[in-house]
């Protein structure tokens, strides 16, 4: 399963990017350059930092939306993309970061004084590796919290959801899992502290963490709903049902709540909810 195994790469790289750094300026190799006021791309050339920044605001702003926030972020962020592996490869080698070999993208906290994502021109940049990550990103920023802090299957869920996966195709194959009874537990999932390491483990949480949170994102009209239940369930550090309750305003138990989100998957139609 292709889908769920490029997932697991990008968590790998964005797992290690961690790594405390000293604050530095861009590699002198980036030549191009794009600023528009949030976004400062730093790229091989002038020609890909300006399709890298032409694109940038409506991937930022779909996750905003996705998200359901409505207040101000202000934020500006740095990005650097080398046009090959190579040079991106290099990069990190010199800064002793250590990432899964098929890493197209990643995270650096502390790189910069400004938020970092680092990453080269392949074709999944604009429709998977730059969204995953900006995602990543924007979360921490919005909750306030450090990236450790936030649970796995939300900060895997939304990164999933923002990227270009099908929401129905991950729903097909969750539906077949759970006929078959192969399935985490949600309330299971919504405690997981380590990613699971065996390969069907590891396809059903990315699946089922990417299907849960559309699930919660499309379950009421308004988005901010879910925002509201962030802020509860990560900044008030509210228990999830109780989370749940303020939010949505409905009292279920996560068994409840299990159901009914495994019948939305069991009844999707041809077109559903969701990117």
């Amino acid at each position: 399963m292709k889908l769920f195994f490029v997932a697991l790469l990008t968590f790998l790289g964005f797992c290690f990017s961690s790594t405390t750094l000293h604050a530095q300026a861009p590699p002198a190799e980036l030549k191009g350059k794009y600023f528009d006021g949030m976004f400062m791309v730093y790229a091989s050339d002038y020609a890909l930092a300006e399709d890298v920044g032409a694109k940038l605001r409506s991937i930022y702003q779909k996750v905003i939306d996705d998200t359901g926030y409505t207040g101000s972020l202000l934020a500006k962020y740095q990005i650097l993309i080398w046009k090959d592996r190579a040079g991106f490869d290099n990069f990190l080698k010199n800064l002793k970061v250590n990432i899964a070999p098929e890493t197209d993208a990643l995270v650096l906290y502390n790189y910069s004084d400004t938020p970092t994502i680092a990453g080269y021109w392949s074709d999944s940049l604009f429709a998977n590796n730059l969204p995953h990550e900006f995602t990543h990103l924007i979360l921490v920023q919005l909750l306030k919290v450090e990236p450790e802090n936030i649970p796995l299957w939300l900060n895997e869920g939304l990164a999933g959801y923002e990227s270009s996966s099908s929401l129905q195709d991950v729903n097909n194959f969750l539906n077949n899992a759970i006929k078959k009874g192969d399935y985490i537990k949600l309330e299971e999932l919504i405690l997981l502290k380590a990613y699971p390491q065996d390969k069907l483990h590891s396809q059903l949480f990315y699946a089922q963490a990417h299907s849960f949170v559309g699930f919660l994102i499309n379950k009421k009209p308004r988005k901010d709903v879910f925002y509201s239940f962030l802020n509860l369930y990560i900044n008030q550090s509210y228990e999830f049902s109780k989370a749940y309750l303020y939010a949505y305003g409905e009292a279920s138990s996560i068994n409840e709540l299990q159901e009914e989100w495994f019948a939305s998957i069991a009844g999707q139609k041809e077109e559903v909810y969701g990117n």
